[in-house]
């Protein structure tokens, strides 16, 4: 009897747990009332004249190693921003770092690397990586503006590691692409995490 009441008894608690948080759903659907127009936060970097290239007031003098920053060059946009978080691995053979953009707070750069027989276990030099997922969404992931593809070359090179203070310095390049499927080539990046 004692096991049928705790049967009864739980299948009850899921019951009514199960249909309280159906309850606390909230509805989104906006059918039928007035459409919001959707704020575009992209600021569009200004044109240097001359030489048709841009860069966002927020990375002027940013083309340099600086600590938890990244940049790179696409074409002639000249790109930048923070690196706020980076994972390693716990066989310290992969790390992924990524970050906001400095010119848009919905953009933001990935890049994960796949050492393979490499470890970053000890101080490491010129370490150049072919396995590399690169990609830079806008509006908070919904669309990746530039991407990496399977078989299209990719790398990083990683100048020097610290062990001991984890600090690693490096720079990626290679071909990604754009929504249209045009190929860029991303280069003059640097980074340092």
């Amino acid at each position: 009897m004692g096991k049928t009441f705790n049967d009864t008894i739980t299948t009850v608690l899921l019951i009514v747990l199960i249909t309280g948080l159906q309850a606390c759903i909230k509805e989104y659907s906006a059918e039928g009332g007035p459409v919001i127009p959707v704020q575009d936060t992209l600021t569009q970097p200004p044109v240097i004249p001359g030489n048709d290239t841009t860069i966002c007031p927020e990375c002027t003098g940013k083309d340099q190693f600086e600590e938890n920053r990244w940049s790179f060059w696409e074409s002639n946009s000249f790109l930048c921003g923070v690196i706020d978080t980076a994972i390693v691995g716990a066989d310290r053979d992969v790390f992924t770092f990524f970050g906001l953009s400095s010119c848009s707070s919905d953009t933001n750069l990935v890049i994960s690397v796949f050492l393979d027989n490499e470890k970053l276990d000890r101080d490491r030099q010129d370490l150049v990586i072919p396995k590399v997922v690169f990609y830079v969404s806008i509006n908070a992931g919904s669309v990746y503006w530039l991407q990496t593809r399977p078989g299209t070359p990719f790398n990083m090179t990683i100048y020097s590691y610290d062990h001991q203070t984890r600090m690693t310095t490096g720079t990626f390049s290679g071909i990604v692409y754009k929504p249209d499927g045009a190929a860029v080539q991303v280069k003059g990046t640097k980074f340092k995490v």
